[in-house]
């Protein structure tokens, strides 16, 4: 008894895996530790592998980070402790801002390709496309090459 989901995928990581490794560790909703495992049932390599994984998660944890620094500047204001400049809160926000929507539009991009290949390995091309590609096509010469 296999899942139709994980029978469907495992083409499609064989042909492209560092691509899906890579989207699937973007998305912050993902279950990343759970995805790693299934990872080691295929048969992508395990350099390969952890290559792909840490560098799809550097983005995030440099995200959780700046959450971090910013609950420590908000700490040390609420106690007085320091005070930062006009300019500083706009670094800071932008900061913040940019790394979100980064964040939000990768991690889209990885759930549009991870149902593109899960939809391309159910979905073989139809005959519709097959019967196209087979037609012969028109060829049209140059008066001079006639």
């Amino acid at each position: 008894m296999r899942n139709p989901t994980l029978v469907a995928l495992e083409p499609a990581i064989e042909k492209e895996g560092w691509k899906i490794i890579l989207l699937s560790q973007l998305h912050p909703l993902f279950p990343t530790s759970l995805l790693n495992y299934l990872y080691g049932l295929t048969k992508i390599r395990f350099r390969t592998c952890m290559l792909w994984v840490a560098i799809g998660q550097a983005p995030g944890l440099f995200l959780y980070s700046y959450l971090g620094t910013l609950g420590q500047l908000g700490l040390n204001l609420a106690r007085g402790k320091s005070h930062p400049r006009a300019i500083e809160y706009w670094v800071w926000l932008g900061g913040f801002a940019s790394a979100a929507i980064v964040l939000i539009i990768l991690g889209r991009i990885a759930i549009r390709l991870l149902q593109k290949a899960q939809y391309e390995d159910v979905n073989p091309k139809s005959e519709v496309v097959q019967d196209f590609e087979l037609t012969p096509q028109p060829v049209y010469l140059a008066p001079h090459e006639k």
